[in-house]
C-alpha cells in the first residue's frame, strides 16, 4: 500500500497534536476521520513508510503498534507553529466577519514569513547538524543524508528567499501597519506572561520571555526611527529581525507547552511531559541567546552594509 505524501506528512506530525487536543476543534473531527480512514487502510497491509517516524524501526509494525505510534509523536515548536498558522488560516477562510477574523487576518499575515523563513532556515541548520553526526559518512549517497540536505536547502527558496521574506515581514507587515500587526501578538505574549507571572514552576521562562517581547517592539521602534531616515536601514535589519522573530515566537510557543508540562507531572505520560520540559530549558539556555546577537545585528544599522560602494566590492579582500 502507498501513501501520498500529504497523508505521511499529516499521519506523523499531528498525532501527538490529535491526541492531546491542541488542535481548534473545528479541525479534530475531520483530521480524526482522515487517521482513522489510514489505520483501516493500514489492517491489511501495512506501509513502510509509517517506519520513519518509529523510534524501534528494526521491527515489523502491526496494526495496534501503527495506533501507538499515532499518540506516540514528539510535538516540536515548528508543528505547533504551523498549527497555529492552520488556525488562523482556518478562521480567516471560515470565520464569520467581524474582530477575531480581524485578528486572524492580522496574526496569519505576521506569522506567515517567520514560518515559511525562519523554519526553513532552522530546518536547513538541522539537516547540516545531522550530516556531521555520521561523520564522513554524511556526505554520501548510502546513508541519505545528503538528500535530506538538498530538500531542506531548496526550501529557503520556496515561495520567496528568506530575504524576501524578511521584507515582507518587517517593510510590510510591521512598518507599513506602524506596527499594528506585531502590537496584536505581543499583547497576546504580554497578557500570558502576565497571567503566569506568579507561577514559580514557570518563572525560568516567564521572565526572559517577558524581556525578550518587550525587546521585540523596541527593536521595532528603533529601526522605524532609522527608516525614516535612511531606508537602507529596513533591509540591513530584515534578516535579522526575521530570525529575532523567530526565536520569540518558538519560545512563546515553548513556554504555553511547558505550562502544560509542569501541570501533568503525574500519570500515564509523566515522562513526555517531564521530557517536554527538558526540551523547554534546552531551548531557553542554549538556542534563545541567538537573540542577543540578532539584536545587536539590527541594532549596527545600515551604516557597515552599505560603506563599501559596488566599484570597490572586493577590493578589501585582494591578497
Amino acid at each position: 500500500m502507498a501513501l501520498t505524501r500529504n497523508q505521511i506528512s499529516r499521519y506523523q506530525k499531528t498525532g501527538y497534536l490529535l491526541k492531546k487536543q491542541l488542535f481548534p476543534q473545528e479541525l479534530m473531527n475531520d483530521l480524526m476521520a482522515e487517521i482513522e480512514n489510514l489505520h483501516e487502510e493500514m489492517a491489511d497491509e501495512i506501509p513502510s513508510e509509517v517506519l520513519i517516524a518509529w523510534e524501534d524501526n528494526n521491527q515489523n509494525l502491526d496494526t495496534r503498534r501503527i495506533r501507538q505510534l499515532l499518540h506516540s509523536e514528539f510535538v516540536s515548536p515548528i508543528i505547533n507553529e504551523m498549527s497555529r498558522a492552520v488556525e488562523m488560516l482556518d478562521i480567516v477562510e471560515h470565520g464569520a466577519p467581524g474582530a477575531e477574523k480581524e485578528r486572524a487576518e492580522t496574526l496569519l499575515g505576521l506569522l506567515t514569513p517567520i514560518v515559511k523563513a525562519f523554519l526553513t532556515e532552522v530546518g536547513f541548520e538541522c539537516t547540516n547538524e545531522g550530516v556531521q553526526i555520521f561523520g564522513g559518512h554524511g556526505f554520501i549517497k548510502e546513508w541519505g543524508m545528503e538528500q535530506l540536505v538538498r530538500d531542506a536547502r531548496i526550501t529557503r527558496l520556496y515561495e520567496g528567499t528568506t530575504g524576501i521574506q524578511a521584507l515582507d515581514l518587517l517593510g510590510r507587515k510591521v512598518l507599513m501597519s506602524q506596527g499594528e500587526s506585531l502590537k496584536v501578538f505581543t499583547k497576546e505574549i504580554h497578557k500570558f506572561c502576565k497571567a503566569e507571572a506568579d507561577n514559580s514552576a514557570l518563572k525560568e521562562f516567564i521572565e526572559p520571555l517577558a524581556k525578550l517581547n518587550a525587546e521585540w517592539g523596541e527593536l521595532t521602534m528603533g529601526i522605524g526611527m532609522k527608516a525614516m531616515q535612511d531606508r537602507e536601514e529596513v533591509g540591513a535589519a530584515s534578516v535579522d529581525y526575521l530570525m529575532y522573530s523567530g526565536y520569540v515566537t518558538v519560545a512563546y510557543l515553548f513556554a504555553r507547552a511547558a505550562k502544560q508540562a509542569a501541570a501533568s507531572q503525574d500519570g500515564d505520560d509523566a515522562a513526555f511531559y517531564k521530557t517536554k520540559l527538558n526540551t523547554a530549558r534546552f531551548y531557553y539556555q542554549r538556542l534563545l541567546p541567538r537573540t542577543k546577537a540578532h539584536a545587536a545585528m539590527i541594532q549596527a544599522g545600515a551604516g557597515s552594509l552599505m560603506a563599501i560602494s559596488s566599484e570597490d566590492f572586493g577590493l578589501g579582500f585582494e591578497i
